[in-house]
């Protein structure tokens, strides 16, 4: 319990932080404010963002480094991960130095985070790794292929600007001779590039559905979001948006995940910018628009001679 709360409840009268000594110890002060959580966050933080990210409010300030990685920190890669463990264990050191007399630091709060976040990816990986075939990289191919009859296939992607957090999402769902069903492109907002790619996959099986499709094979370029969709992994703040793509999967059609080459979803990455360059939140297409139009017509037409050779 922080030392605020027996104040507020008038069980006590002392309620210095236990790290830094001064008065008043919020979580605000804990994990935000404090010398020891300053210096750590200072040295991991954007230096043009430093600013706002040590003013904004504590709720704020949570939900923006847990949903939004790449907008404070300098490298947004696990910085879910990274972030909790900082949380973590700054809540242990203070807890330690209160009432562990004996207590002696031999690995400082960033040191240790790190080497959690380093752990616990390692941990990921092994375990998804088994749903990852051996050698697919030199096998995988960089054709479009098209789905067998009965079948449509919905390719998906996402697209970050780096510099300032902004994603988009977008999709095709094609038939059997590779013909155009239905395509999509859409602004999702500040997030990771995961959050986009989930998004992509949550907008393509929607109107897959929509349009009474039910066996469905979906393929996108990010084997992180193909691995975590096949086991039913849950990381960080996008477990909601995962939970609405679960539910999506688990409804009574058939789906099958699939890994690709980004050579092979250039159709899905073009209409991921489109949203961008069209200044367009959300746009549906019936017919290809004129930026993949040759694309589509070139895929299926390699599908023709591919199902002839």
């Amino acid at each position: 319990m922080l030392r605020i709360e027996p104040v507020r409840r008038h069980m006590a009268t002392f309620n210095s932080c236990g790290i830094c000594g001064q008065s008043g110890e919020t979580s605000d002060h804990l994990f935000h404010q404090c010398h020891m959580a300053m210096a750590i966050w200072s040295s991991l933080i954007k230096t043009e963002k430093l600013a706002v990210f040590f003013t904004r409010n504590f709720r704020d300030w949570m939900q923006i480094n847990i949903a939004s990685p790449g907008f404070y920190a300098r490298e947004e890669g696990d910085w879910d991960l990274l972030f909790g463990s900082i949380i973590w264990l700054i809540w242990k050191t203070r807890n330690r130095r209160l009432f562990d007399p004996d207590y002696f630091e031999h690995e400082s709060v960033l040191e240790k985070s790190r080497r959690l976040t380093l752990e616990a990816t390692r941990a990921l990986d092994s375990a998804l790794s088994k749903f990852q075939p051996s050698h697919r990289s030199s096998t995988m191919s960089d054709i479009w292929h098209p789905p067998p009859h009965n079948w449509c296939k919905v390719n998906t992607d996402g697209s970050r600007n780096v510099g300032n957090g902004l994603a988009t999402c977008g999709g095709a769902i094609r038939s059997s001779n590779g013909g155009w069903m239905f395509g999509f492109s859409k602004v999702i907002g500040v997030c990771s590039i995961v959050e986009a790619e989930l998004w992509g996959i949550h907008e393509g099986l929607s109107h897959s559905w929509n349009l009474g499709e039910r066996q469905i094979i979906v393929e996108a370029y990010s084997l992180e979001v193909v691995r975590m969709l096949k086991v039913n992994s849950k990381r960080g703040s996008i477990f909601t948006l995962l939970d609405r793509v679960f539910e999506l999967i688990n409804r009574d059609w058939n789906i099958i995940l699939r890994h690709i080459s980004r050579t092979t979803n250039k159709v899905a990455d073009r209409l991921a910018k489109i949203a961008i360059i069209r200044g367009e939140v959300h746009k549906v297409f019936s017919v290809p628009p004129k930026e993949v139009v040759e694309l589509v017509q070139q895929e299926a037409a390699d599908c023709i001679l591919t199902a002839e050779a």
